[in-house]
């Protein structure tokens, strides 16, 4: 019996390219319950070793699929200087009970679940996503929620750059791990991002607003500095 092999793409328009060329049009599409635009498509491929002969289901996220805010006692403006945002514990979730002001949309965490339930019967993850220093970022993502509901998982990555048929099958036959170093990159952007615009925003606003008039009721922001 051949493995069972999770497959997903960083955008719809990708997993169903991806899908037709794999299965060359022999697919079921399934719709996922909280999200109009995600599918699920399901077909049989010959990857080669390991896995063989494998049921593949192909999905997606939209983007990334998780965000990332400061707990919420760190939240109110009066919460504390500004300057301890550099330091303040900060969370990193699909979960959106974790956000007030940031957080995700119910069909983010509609994604999430669709991942998490599909892996659970998959023995392996094969990611998809864009290959850029995003796309392996948006792949952890997607490593985090598929390992958080099956822990045994492989894991691994196709490496393409078009979707044309040829290419696409190549990629399949020849997985790859992600690339670790470009996705700590963007989670270390995102966080300085967070932390550095909520330090300098808060200070800029209060200072300023202190002075009475016409700043006192504005929100300056870092990038308006």
């Amino acid at each position: 019996m051949g493995a069972r092999i999770l497959c997903v793409a960083e955008k719809p328009a990708i997993a169903k390219a991806v899908a037709q060329h794999l299965s060359g049009g022999a697919l079921r599409t399934i719709s996922i319950r909280g999200n109009k635009y995600v599918k699920n498509y399901e077909f049989q491929f010959s990857f080669g070793p390991p896995w063989g002969n494998s049921a593949v289901t192909m999905t997606s996220v939209i983007g990334h699929l998780t965000a990332l805010d400061f707990e919420p006692q760190w939240r109110h403006w009066q919460s504390c200087p500004p300057g301890q945002l550099f330091d303040a514990p900060i969370v990193h979730d699909v979960d959106k009970s974790h956000f007030v002001d940031t957080y995700l949309s119910q069909e983010r965490l509609s994604i999430a679940e669709n991942i998490q339930t599909k892996a659970r019967q998959a023995d392996a993850l094969f990611i998809w996503t864009d290959c850029d220093r995003e796309g392996e970022h948006i792949g952890t993502e997607v490593r985090t929620q598929a390992v958080k509901a099956n822990p045994r998982l492989e894991v691994k990555r196709a490496r393409f750059s078009n979707t044309e048929k040829a290419h696409v099958i190549r990629a399949a036959k020849n997985p790859v791990e992600l690339d670790e170093r470009q996705a700590n990159a963007v989670a270390a952007r995102i966080e300085l991002d967070l932390r550095i615009g909520a330090a300098f925003t808060r200070l800029l606003t209060l200072q300023l607003g202190a002075l009475g008039g016409a700043l006192a009721k504005r929100l300056i922001s870092y990038d308006d500095a």
